[in-house]
């Protein structure tokens, strides 16, 4: 297993490397720990499916963003 000193400050290995970790709730140890026997290695289908998610979410967050400023400003 790996040390706590190998860890990047996310906790969990991989996710300073990604782009929406800041955004991620990030994974159950157990549960990686069930998949890889690594509790600190998050299991890549679920990075996929947050990852959807959290595009999902800021897209519908700008559409809606969007809709407003056309509301308020007539277009602009």
């Amino acid at each position: 297993m790996y040390s706590n000193l190998l860890l990047g400050s996310s906790g969990y290995l991989k996710c300073d490397t990604c782009p929406f970790a800041r955004y991620c709730i990030k994974q159950c140890q157990g549960a990686c720990f069930e998949y890889s026997k690594e509790p600190l290695y998050p299991i890549p289908d679920v990075c996929d499916l947050e990852i959807c998610k959290i595009i999902f979410t800021l897209n519908l967050i700008l559409d809606l963003k969007n809709k407003i400023n056309q509301e308020q400003y007539g277009g602009k």
